[in-house]
């Protein structure tokens, strides 16, 4: 048996045999390839109405962040980024990102989102295109200006990737700061943070 967990109705038409509905924390319906079910008893199943789960399609489709009154901070424009084995991971992509957005980038592993995240925050090499920040185009400024510049980057392995594991937590915690940190400074952060060293 395979459990397949997928927001996506054409998915779960193509692999299920079974598919269970979850809206709001609770079971809202089950259906069966036996008895046939249709992606508008699932789209139904998932917003409550098969009209309130096309209205939120169109509306999701038909975003447009032009419609946003808000100041541009991020640019990325026609960014190609390779993957570790020399592939293109990240083929003309442009995206725009304003103050107080929340910009997601979705889509099953090995689809160029680590890739992207990593060439806009300057960890792996843009092949073409240009990143702005904030007016500033800081596609050849090293990774640690661009975090003094604002440019934060959380990796989806923070374990990995989001901290020297062969340096303390102090040496951790003083790797970006542009100012010396105390100790008083160290400690409060590892109780406010939950750190167990």
């Amino acid at each position: 048996s395979v459990v397949f967990i997928t927001h996506k109705i054409a998915e779960a038409l193509n692999v299920c045999d079974r598919v269970a509905v979850l809206r709001k924390g609770r079971l809202a319906g089950v259906f069966s390839r036996d008895t046939g079910f249709s992606a508008d008893e699932i789209r139904q199943a998932m917003f409550g109405s098969a009209e309130a789960g096309e209205k939120l399609s169109k509306s999701i489709a038909s975003y447009s962040t032009a419609s946003l009154q808000t100041r541009e901070v991020l640019k990325v424009v026609n960014l190609t980024v390779l993957n570790d084995y020399g592939g293109v991971a990240v083929d003309g992509l442009s995206l725009s990102v304003g103050r107080g957005m929340v910009h997601a980038v979705v889509g099953i592993a090995g689809n160029g989102q680590k890739e992207l995240c990593e060439g806009i925050v300057g960890l792996r090499k843009a092949v073409s295109g240009r990143i702005i920040l904030d007016g500033e185009d800081v596609t050849k400024v090293a990774p640690a200006k661009r975090v003094l510049k604002g440019l934060i980057y959380v990796p989806e392995d923070p374990f990995r990737d989001g901290l020297a594991t062969e340096l303390t937590v102090a040496e951790n915690l003083t790797l970006f700061s542009l100012n010396r940190l105390l100790t008083e400074d160290i400690e409060e952060t590892v109780k406010s943070m939950g750190i167990y060293p």
